[in-house]
């Protein structure tokens, strides 16, 4: 008697073993040649190009920290003295910002100027990715599945580009930071408005301005909270609130910030164009020394 079930079932698995080896070939070449990024995300990728810099650098005095506001906006080889910009994404908050700081610091005990730089969206995110800043050493690490499984999130990521915009990207590492931070999209090419906060700022971020605060104080840092590139803001609730709260504390808080306007703008609203570092630098540069010139400190 001849068993049909097992004949019909080998033969559908070596079609299947034949098919996904089809599929392997075809697409390995486009997979190799479009991610050398260790199966990192974006966030991650950002995360350890900046860990780096912290211990790349033998010295340096004075730190822009933040999101990714900070990192468009401010260009350190414009500025004088021993700098660097350390900025990370709006994704890990005003928590990972101070995480940051506590690192530079005890890497680098020299430093004693700190600047915050945060976007106005930063004051009410929440999320876990400060956990990443604070076991930043998983970057590091040869976990062979997690960057398989990383390179596979990538390259599905890879292939929606693709298909929405008929083209394939190549990411290299060398291509993916520019001007010490991430090469920017295209164009923001919305209408611009007049726009306001659109939630309060959160217990969260409250708790984490208050303990870079007193992280600062606490290790006689020179520092200063800023509000980075944004286009024009309506003094609402919120905002006012946000104020507020700065001064009640009396926590050091600059209120004014670089302006973006459809000539300036970067890819997103919270961007400075590339192109508009420079002047960005030099406006912050100047708020920055008119602020401790006023205030004596």
């Amino acid at each position: 008697r001849i068993h049909i079930l097992p004949i019909l079932m080998k033969r559908f698995l070596i079609k299947l073993f034949l098919f996904l080896l089809t599929i392997n070939v075809l697409l390995s070449p486009i997979y190799f040649l479009t991610d050398d990024m260790f199966g990192l995300s974006h966030y991650e990728l950002i995360l350890k190009y900046q860990i780096n810099k912290i211990f790349d650098n033998k010295s340096f005095n004075t730190g822009y920290f933040g999101d990714s506001s900070c990192g468009y906006a401010i260009d350190i080889n414009l500025l004088n003295g021993s700098n660097i910009n350390l900025s990370l994404t709006d994704r890990h908050t005003l928590c990972g910002t101070l995480e940051m700081i506590k690192l530079s610091k005890n890497l680098h005990p020299e430093l004693d100027t700190v600047f915050i730089m945060q976007s106005f969206n930063a004051f009410w995110l929440e999320t876990n990715k400060c956990s990443d800043v604070i076991n930043y050493q998983n970057l590091f690490s040869n976990n062979y599945f997690k960057n398989f499984v990383g390179k596979i999130v990538n390259f599905r990521q890879r292939i929606r580009v693709a298909l929405k915009n008929k083209e394939i990207r190549i990411t290299k590492i060398d291509d993916y930071f520019e001007n010490d931070y991430v090469r920017q999209g295209r164009k923001f090419d919305g209408k611009l408005r007049e726009t306001k906060m659109i939630h309060a700022l959160t217990d969260y971020n409250k708790n984490s301005i208050l303990e870079i605060a007193d992280f600062c104080v606490n290790n006689n840092l020179k520092y200063l909270f800023l509000i980075g590139p944004f286009i024009k803001t309506s003094e609402d609730k919120y905002y006012l609130e946000l104020i507020d709260f700065f001064n009640k504390n009396e926590i050091k808080f600059e209120r004014k910030h670089y302006i973006l306007d459809n000539n300036n703008i970067g890819d997103t609203i919270y961007h400075v164009h590339p192109k508009f570092k420079s002047e960005s630098t030099a406006y912050y540069k100047n708020l920055i020394h008119n602020y401790f010139k006023k205030n004596n400190s």
